[in-house]
């Protein structure tokens, strides 16, 4: 933040440390307790999301500005107490599964505490029965009552569940912070995501083939393309054959031409492999923020391929790689220009 002075810039630093990937998903979730760093996401998720006290729904468990004062506490959906003749209170790991952010629920303190303490230390299965249904789904717990039992079984089947729904909540709601509510427009122009694709890799072959022609004394052109993916690119010479028989063959031969028929991943190995490194590392920099620009890139392409639903998500990671290549490769050949 100090450095860009920029929110979107820490939210690619954190897409880079997580793999290019920054949706939660219910096994990041898994033995989560409140010392988490999920936890203050998921009492602000319910917080945002109109929950209500269980007891008293007129009282909000978001009470800013309300005259009334009073706090908000967590309880157990599942008592700890009573989960204990299933598990071990003396088992570290056991203990981390009763008290997962999953089997936790928010009350206000203006309730009762007798009478939350009543209704906490209850079996699930008899008080939410009689709790209002979308109160409960307003806090994300599954409303199939089977899940409800008081045992093993049904106890680690809610907490999948409620993983699940906290999950999607979740990515709903920081998607939305992030995204904006109809703030933000995104093109879905597939014509001119198709061009930026095929301007960046007709950039990744230029730049490839110039270092091989560059470095011809020391790259051996027999081991340039890396020999576990040769054969795939054979295969689809041959197969442009089949529908191209007046091509001559001697001239698809040369590594020049088979880099035409290379998809987004093989010129990142290409790129990345162990002799070739050391001539594109001026260009890029780090391997591994250069093998998620990829990914972000291969996503952008795969949907529009396969005609996937081009969510604003694959639009604004696959732009933003773009935009990456588009800067590190306009400054090598600007380079290349002034030599």
């Amino acid at each position: 933040m100090k450095e860009a002075n920029s929110v979107d810039e820490l939210i690619k630093t954190l897409a880079a440390s997580r793999g290019v990937n920054l949706e939660v998903t219910e096994h990041d979730l898994e033995l989560q307790g409140v010392r988490s760093r999920f936890y203050q996401i998921v009492y602000i998720l319910i917080q945002s999301n109109d929950a209500a006290d269980w007891v008293d729904t007129s009282l909000p468990l978001y009470n800013k500005g309300s005259v009334r004062n009073y706090s908000v506490e967590r309880y157990h959906i599942f008592p700890k107490r009573k989960l204990y003749k299933f598990y071990s209170s003396s088992s570290s790991y056991d203990k981390s599964i009763g008290n997962e952010l999953a089997n936790i629920t928010f009350s206000t303190s203006d309730t009762s505490s007798d009478t939350n303490h009543e209704i906490f230390n209850n079996d699930p299965e008899v008080y939410l029965n009689n709790i209002e249904i979308e109160q409960l789904r307003r806090q994300y717990v599954p409303t199939d009552s089977s899940l409800w039992k008081m045992n093993c079984h049904s106890y680690e089947a809610f907490l999948k569940e409620r993983r699940r729904l906290l999950a999607q909540g979740i990515n709903q709601f920081l998607n939305k912070l992030y995204h904006g509510e109809s703030k933000i427009y995104v093109s879905r122009d597939i014509t001119q995501w198709r061009q930026k694709l095929e301007e960046v890799e007709k950039a990744f072959r230029h730049i490839i083939i110039d270092v091989l022609h560059e470095n011809e004394d020391d790259i051996d052109r027999n081991s340039y393309i890396p020999s576990h993916f040769l054969a795939k690119i054979e295969e689809r010479i041959k197969k442009y054959f089949k529908d191209n028989p007046s091509e001559d063959r001697l001239l698809f031969q040369t590594v020049e031409r088979k880099i035409d028929f290379f998809d987004v991943s093989e010129y990142c190995q290409l790129i990345i492999s162990g002799q070739n490194w050391q001539y594109f590392e001026s260009t890029f920099g780090d391997k591994s923020a250069l093998q998620n620009r990829f990914s972000q890139l291969q996503n952008l392409r795969n949907t529009l391929v396969h005609n996937r639903d081009l969510t604003d998500v694959v639009i604004k990671d696959g732009e933003a790689a773009i935009l990456w290549f588009s800067s590190a490769l306009r400054k090598y050949f600007h380079q290349e220009d002034s030599t």
